[in-house]
């Protein structure tokens, strides 16, 4: 399946490089292999903060097809997080609500999946701030810095993802 990430401008650099930069990532901080599989197709349904699809909705079974079930489930949690109420329940709940950007749901996820979207949100956020941390805190600081500061969200991470969001985001 050609995706054509490598035409789409990410922040830094094309979308593919940034899909790459962060699964490898995922890779390194030790996770599982679904999460790893999930890492270069995160934001193949677009996101919150970057709306350019790759794939349809509609598509979601082709993607399952190439990546497992459970990598698949992943991505669409990631891709569906509405951020501006959800992280804001991340930080004051420990069984927060998602709230679905594409289909206005509402729902607790298992532990499983917050942990797996939270080690997902630092290695997406990481590799978008690693070229000019500065320049990230600058423009996006006030976005993220709540979420990753927050007790509740560094619970969710692996050491090796809190060691390094300690290192880019501080505390």
């Amino acid at each position: 399946m050609e995706l054509g990430a490598a035409g789409v401008q990410h922040i830094h650099a094309d979308l593919a490089s940034h899909l790459t930069g962060t699964a490898d990532r995922l890779r390194q901080w030790g996770n599982d292999e679904p999460l790893c599989l999930a890492g270069p197709f995160h934001a193949v349904y677009g996101t919150f903060g970057f709306d350019e699809k790759l794939v349809e909705l509609e598509d979601r079974p082709i993607v399952a097809e190439i990546i497992g079930k459970e990598a698949e489930a992943i991505v669409y949690l990631y891709g569906a997080c509405n951020r501006a109420l959800t992280y804001p329940e991340i930080c004051r709940s420990e069984e927060p609500t998602f709230h679905d950007r594409f289909s206005n749901d509402a729902r607790v996820p298992s532990i499983l999946e917050r942990r797996s979207f939270a080690e997902l949100t630092a290695a997406n956020e990481i590799d978008v701030a690693a070229p000019d941390p500065k320049d990230y805190l600058a423009k996006y600081g006030q976005y993220v810095l709540t979420l990753f500061h927050s007790a509740r969200f560094r619970r969710l991470l692996s050491e090796p993802a809190r060691r390094e969001c300690v290192h880019y985001f501080g505390k």
